[in-house]
């Protein structure tokens, strides 16, 4: 999970930098990116819980968040 955690700050780290271009750089789009990382923290929240949970959580729900800013908006 550590892994992943890192992996999605970087993903909201890369996305604050380069908006909606960040998702040329992978095979499945946007919408595929986030459900693969709902899905992924629901599948550890299945599992475990804890701080590093808690974590994975709010970065997901972070890049939700302001993906959803941006394509409400434009």
């Amino acid at each position: 999970m550590a892994d992943k955690v890192h992996n999605s700050r970087a993903l909201l780290a890369d996305y604050r930098a380069l908006g909606e271009e960040l998702w040329n750089r992978f095979n499945a789009g946007r919408d595929d990116q986030i459900w693969h990382y709902d899905e992924l923290v629901a599948a550890f929240g299945r599992r475990t819980s804890g701080p590093l949970l808690d974590e994975f959580q709010r970065v997901v729900a972070q890049i939700s968040a302001e993906i959803g800013e941006t394509s409400s908006t434009g």
